[in-house]
């Protein structure tokens, strides 16, 4: 019975003991997993710690860059369109010194110090240019109707001439004209020399003139051909006859000097004939008066009637001397 009781308290302790065990591996699991928290929550410390020191030098960089920024604008300061000068890069406590450039404005710009750097001239866009306005049709609509019927036919007559349109030209010039030039074969050039030649007569119908004193140097010696003697002189130096050469670029540098020849010719010819203007007929050569031939003599000669004296009326002596009785001298 003493057995039994010992043996039950020993049971019973070792089961209180179980017990004790078992709350202090459960206090032990949840002390481990507390460290454990404690161990998360600093890593994430250190992890916010991080990010915080990283986005430091990003906030420092950005401030540095604005004062940068700030000291350049200070710095920076343009005495006109065409110059800069130079300022200290640190507030003239220092001995270093930034050039400043302005803008460039497409113009050359001439430095005011010597820098070392030469200005670009910046490149021009060539859509940008302005091309020359065509006024033709402006010009025509300020002909008048007789004006207006002279430069029609000056533009078939060229048409004609120039880029073969043989009704423009027989229009324009009547088919009694025979032209001594054949057609230019190359379409652009013809075409630009009738849009050349015709903006040139309606340039000289839209002046207006109709008399001009004479200088000596025109071709038609009449005061009201000035219109007729402007648009030879022109034409002249256009297709460079009669020692004259052409101003600015020649248009037609590939035809040979016969062809231009021809060309002028026909073209003055045209004009002359518009303007009613004839060529003074050219003097015959006076002939030689020759006699006149005759059935007595048909050699034509003529007699030169001649007298002698009588020699019956002279006395010779020995010299062979004779004796004038009308002077009483010998002779």
């Amino acid at each position: 019975m003493k057995r039994t009781a010992i043996a039950a308290a020993l049971i019973f302790a070792a089961l209180l003991t179980g017990c004790g065990n078992t709350e202090s591996s459960t206090a032990g699991i949840e002390t481990t997993t507390s460290a454990a928290e404690t161990t998360t929550s600093a890593a994430e410390t250190t992890t916010a710690a991080a990010d915080t020191t990283a986005e430091a030098p990003a906030e420092t960089t950005a401030a540095q860059s604005s004062e940068a920024e700030q000291t350049e604008a200070q710095q920076t300061e343009q005495t006109s369109g065409d110059s800069w000068e130079t300022f200290p890069a640190d507030g003239g406590q220092g001995d270093q010194w930034t050039e400043v450039v302005p803008e460039s404005t497409g113009d050359f710009v001439e430095p005011t110090g010597e820098s070392g750097i030469e200005p670009v001239e910046a490149p021009i866009d060539p859509a940008e240019e302005q091309q020359p306005a065509d006024d033709t049709e402006l010009l025509v609509s300020q002909l008048s109707d007789q004006t207006r019927s002279q430069y029609d036919k000056a533009m078939n007559f060229c048409k004609g001439l120039y880029e073969g349109d043989a009704a423009a030209l027989s229009l324009a010039a009547g088919a009694d004209f025979i032209p001594t030039a054949s057609p230019i074969t190359d379409t652009a050039l013809a075409q630009s020399l009738t849009k050349e030649v015709t903006y040139k007569y309606l340039k000289i119908l839209i002046e207006g003139r109709t008399y001009a004193d004479l200088t000596g140097a025109e071709k038609y010696a009449d005061p009201t051909l000035v219109q007729l003697n402007d648009m030879n002189a022109y034409l002249e130096k256009l297709f460079a006859v009669n020692g004259k050469m052409p101003e600015g670029t020649d248009i037609l540098a590939s035809l040979s000097q016969e062809t231009r020849q021809h060309l002028y010719d026909d073209t003055i010819r045209f004009f002359e004939k518009m303007y009613g203007y004839t060529a003074p007929a050219e003097e015959a050569p006076a002939e030689e008066q020759l006699p006149e031939q005759s059935a007595e003599n048909p050699e034509g000669y003529t007699e030169t009637e001649q007298t002698f004296e009588d020699p019956s009326e002279m006395t010779y002596d020995e010299s062979g001397e004779s004796w004038d009785y009308e002077d009483d001298s010998w002779e």
